[in-house]
């Protein structure tokens, strides 16, 4: 285990044993950072780079020690430190001013460790170095750009603004609207030579981004992914403004050079191109970034990244070096012998890439597909995808990753699935648990992973498990947005996606134009509605009156939701008098698994709470259903033919439940009641109990062209991704 000590308490030093400690990971080597020294406030994105390294070095000794900033460390931060084992190697890292203060600094870190600690000079390793950043500026070789779904497309360029986060605080007059020149300057960028841009850049310009026209440019924070995680989104990157240069804008440039990619230094100062660094130097003019990268870069790209990986400077940058530097070498495990010396002398620049064990086994072993459903109380999206996975017949390469709600449905389907943990009210943040669920998918999928991803929401652990960890991404994701939604996911993590599988509805004036930018495929609506066999009907019964302890002659089956979207408890005593007032009548209240039951116990004597996985089984069996009206519940009851009264959820996270109720109510195939209309809803129970409105529901049933099920089509799209 490689310990990586920041050696003071400030938080971008902190930051840098991160990073550090993320980018020896990625090399295969173990890391961590002691999680002690971890700010409790530290922000969001920095929160979860942390989490996948933050560890407790008294429970796993180090087997090296490094200490950044070794130049100028925090005494009391290096004081109390514990010792490491006899034995341990440590290095100091980084920028001696001269020999004696290179002395100095190991007499002080030797004293504070009881220690013989070697020093590694990054001035020497990489001369020209920008200074200012404790993070070390040598770069991944991140080999060519993979996961994309046309090779062909346009090149991706990042415009990485290097402002201060605060320089344009919000609610300032600055940061209230950009500047008109502003805008057209960007919006110019993003269309020279067709190029597909992403912004990286503060808070508040990319808020103010986002009440413009130009919101659909992808726009990402400094710290929302690792720097090599960003420069995997780039074929070009441009690096302008006039802000200082951090040191994740410093790795992420060293990461594209390193790959052979293309880096242009617009900044004002010209701190990369001044370092000696292979980047070119652009115009530091704003307004002329657009003209410059369709006169000078983009025809002559393909040269200039060969020009890139055949610079001097490019080989002295690789990370290896650093590796060798710490005794590491390039074999992902201690080198043959340390480097002799106080000082690590600088090694070959022709320093083979290596591939960690790990990566080698990842890239001769067949490709996975993990389902992802975002339930956390239903089971819709649940439900969905294990119709799915089981079409794809993808056999032992299809697993799941999900909530505690549908672990139950997805193992009676045959699969195996991964915890995740839900949002919880006992949490700090209403976020917290996406950290612990960004670990588990981190563990779990291989780089060309295919992640099949199916809700409303995308999270941060979604968004880095495809950008950090290299699964493509598949969205799977019903229409019939509601209004406000449209917008509602951020364009750079759309972006992340390969591809959107998008479920129809039932009826054509369901199916709305989509907001998506990047490939979509329609299928037909997908659902698991399986009719009963012949006499499975009457068995079914049979069993239900065995099951309560009593006969009846009138089944009634409510399917109200979770209560997450809207409190249904007024609705069920509704069915549950009505079940009351008629002889030989049953009331069944589905609810689904983790769902709380709002029923209570022993109030009604003709109504039983139940939890069960096969609603549309009930459904099938009853003489009376009462449902709302999501995605799966609604189609199943559709393709199944069985009439219904039907009570929308709605809520600014979910479909339009209402317009999909209305389009059967207008086909004569269900009653359509208002949420709050209770009287309406006891003359459609006692209406739905008669045989007159029923019949005349089957009748209109017996009349639809229903399109084809699209199950068979979204495996189809999801094995292909799988086998290609």
């Amino acid at each position: 285990m490689i310990v990586v000590e920041p050696g003071s308490a400030d938080p971008d030093r902190v930051d840098a044993a991160v990073l550090l400690a993320l980018r020896l990971t990625a090399r295969g080597h173990a890391a961590m950072v002691d999680g002690a020294v971890l700010p409790a406030d530290l922000p969001r994105g920095r929160r979860f780079d942390a989490a996948r390294v933050a560890g407790d070095p008294a429970a796993r000794p180090p087997g090296r020690l490094i200490v950044l900033g070794a130049e100028a460390p925090d005494p009391l931060r290096i004081a109390a430190l514990a010792a490491p084992p006899a034995g341990t190697p440590v290095f100091a890292l980084g920028r001696f001013a001269d020999r004696q203060a290179e002395i100095g600094a190991l007499a002080r870190l030797g004293f504070a460790l009881q220690c013989r600690p070697q020093a590694v000079d990054i001035a020497a390793l990489l001369p020209g170095a920008p200074a200012g950043a404790a993070l070390p500026p040598f770069g991944l070789d991140l080999g060519p750009p993979e996961g994309r779904a046309d090779p062909d497309a346009a090149p991706r360029l990042v415009l990485w603004l290097c402002e201060a986060e605060n320089a344009e605080a919000p609610g300032s007059e600055a940061a209230a609207e950009p500047a008109a020149a502003d805008l057209a300057r960007i919006a110019a960028i993003d269309h020279a030579g067709g190029a597909r841009l992403t912004l990286v850049a503060p808070a508040a310009r990319r808020a103010a981004l986002r009440r413009t026209n130009l919101a659909d440019i992808p726009a990402w924070g400094a710290e929302d992914l690792p720097p090599q995680a960003l420069a995997r989104l780039a074929d070009i990157a441009v690096i302008a403004g006039a802000g200082p240069a951090s040191q994740r804008a410093l790795a992420f440039a060293a990461d594209m050079m390193v790959s052979g990619r293309v880096v242009v230094d617009a900044t004002a100062a010209g701190w990369l191109a001044a370092s000696g660094a292979a980047a070119l130097r652009g115009p530091r003019d704003f307004a002329a970034i657009a003209t410059y990268l369709q006169g000078t870069v983009l025809p002559r790209r393909a040269a200039i990244a060969l020009a890139v990986r055949n610079n001097p400077w490019t080989a002295a940058a690789r990370f290896e070096r650093l590796e060798a530097a710490l005794g590491l070498g390039p074999g992902f495990g201690p080198a043959a012998a340390p480097a002799a010396g106080p000082s690590a002398a600088p090694v070959s620049p022709a320093v083979s890439p290596a591939v960690s064990p790990a990566a080698a086994a990842a890239a001769t072993a067949p490709r996975r597909a993990v389902f992802f459903p975002t339930n956390g109380v239903g089971i819709g999206h649940a439900r969905r995808l294990t119709a799915i996975a089981g079409a794809a017949a993808l056999g032992g390469r299809a697993d799941f990753a999900a909530f505690p709600s549908c672990r139950g449905l997805i193992a009676a389907a045959g699969f195996r699935s991964l915890p995740l943990v839900p949002r919880s009210p006992g949490h700090a943040e209403p976020w917290a648990n996406d950290i612990l669920n960004a670990r588990r998918l981190s563990a779990l999928l291989r780089r060309g992973d295919v992640l099949v991803f199916d809700g409303g929401f995308v999270f941060d652990s979604v968004a880095r498990a495809i950008a950090e960890g290299g699964a493509r991404g598949v969205w799977v994701r019903r229409g019939l947005w509601q209004k406000a939604q449209a917008g509602s996911v951020p364009p750079e993590k759309l972006a992340l996606f390969r591809s959107v599988i998008v479920p129809d509805e039932a009826f054509g004036e369901l199916n709305d134009p989509l907001p998506f930018g990047l490939p979509v495929h329609r299928v037909g609506p997908v659902h698991a509605a399986a009719p009963l066999p012949p006499g499975g009907r009457d068995a079914l019964r049979a069993r239900i009156a065995e099951a309560a302890g009593r006969d009846y002659d009138t089944l009634v089956v409510s399917m109200l939701g979770g209560g997450q979207a809207a409190d249904r408890t007024a609705q069920l005593h509704v069915v549950c008098h009505f079940a009351e007032r008629r002889p030989r009548t049953l009331h069944l209240a589905v609810r689904w698994p983790g769902a709380v039951s709002v029923l209570p116990e022993g109030a009604y004597r003709n109504s039983l709470g139940i939890e069960t996985l096969d609603a549309a089984g009930l459904a099938q069996a009853a003489d009376v259903v009462v449902t709302a009206c999501g995605y799966n519940s609604f189609h199943e009851l559709v393709y199944l033919g069985i009439p219904a009264i039907i009570i929308p959820q709605m809520a600014p996270w979910m479909d339009d439940q209402a317009r999909r109720a209305r389009a059967a109510a207008d086909r004569g195939l269900a009653r359509l009641v208002a949420p709050q209309d209770l009287l309406t809803l006891s003359a459609c129970l006692d209406e739905m109990a008669g045989t007159e409105a029923p019949a005349a529901m089957r009748r209109a049933f017996a009349a639809l062209d229903l399109p084809p099920c699209g199950t068979e089509a979204a495996a189809a799209l999801i094995a292909a991704e799988v086998e290609g």
